[in-house]
């Protein structure tokens, strides 16, 4: 549900030659708004990944939700479109389409929390899978993760990234009260990390490179 000046204020930003594309306000149906600067968390890969789009600081962000993005298509086309390599929950996608069209244009993009949407959520049904992700080996749940460590970074710092991930998706509480689900869940993130390399071997599926 958006507010009733989104499409004014998405456009309203574009006056401003440094920005290439706008991102509004998120909020999801247990979140209210929140007022917050917004950090980053340090290094280049988690840059802006825990970015709270609940928030009503303006800031310049290397992440978006494309559910409340615009950006022009001109702009979307030369960066190459979001890359059809995120499969499972295409974890990541919007983050990685956001570095790259930032290193492409050279410009920024705008967060204005006064663009603003409710995000709404059906109780079942859609894209999900089956089942908790706590409990599965199927790689669609970390996939995403992985391909973007991959694109983002080379060397030791990838490496890094990619153990993160690893074991911070055991480093729960489900986790700690229910340790045999412990190597259930590390075949599954294996399962990622080896299917997210095959697709960096392929290289990214953008516009004009298929």
């Amino acid at each position: 549900i958006p507010n009733e000046n989104l499409l004014e204020r998405h456009t309203a930003n574009y006056s401003a030659e440094e920005v290439v594309a706008v991102v509004g306000q998120v909020l999801q149906p247990w979140q209210s708004v929140i007022s917050d600067s917004n950090p980053g968390m340090g290094s280049d890969l988690h840059r802006d990944l825990s970015f709270f789009f609940n928030s009503d600081k303006s800031a310049f962000v290397e992440n978006v939700m494309a559910g409340n993005l615009s950006v022009r298509r001109a702009d979307a086309i030369a960066a190459g479109g979001f890359d059809e390599n995120f499969q499972g929950f295409a974890y990541r996608f919007e983050t990685e389409f956001a570095k790259r069209l930032i290193r492409v244009s050279g410009r920024r993009i705008r967060f204005d929390p006064s663009a603003s949407l409710l995000h709404l959520q059906a109780p079942s049904g859609g894209t999900r899978s089956k089942g908790s992700h706590l409990k599965s080996a199927d790689p669609v749940h970390g996939v995403g993760d992985y391909y973007y460590g991959y694109l983002q970074a080379d060397g030791a710092k990838r490496f890094r990234y990619h153990l993160h991930r690893l074991f911070r998706s055991i480093r729960t509480r489900f986790h700690l009260l229910n340790p045999w689900w412990i190597p259930v869940k590390l075949v599954g993130e294996i399962r990622a990390w080896w299917l997210a390399s095959r697709l960096y071997r392929q290289g990214p599926a953008l516009i004009g490179k298929r």
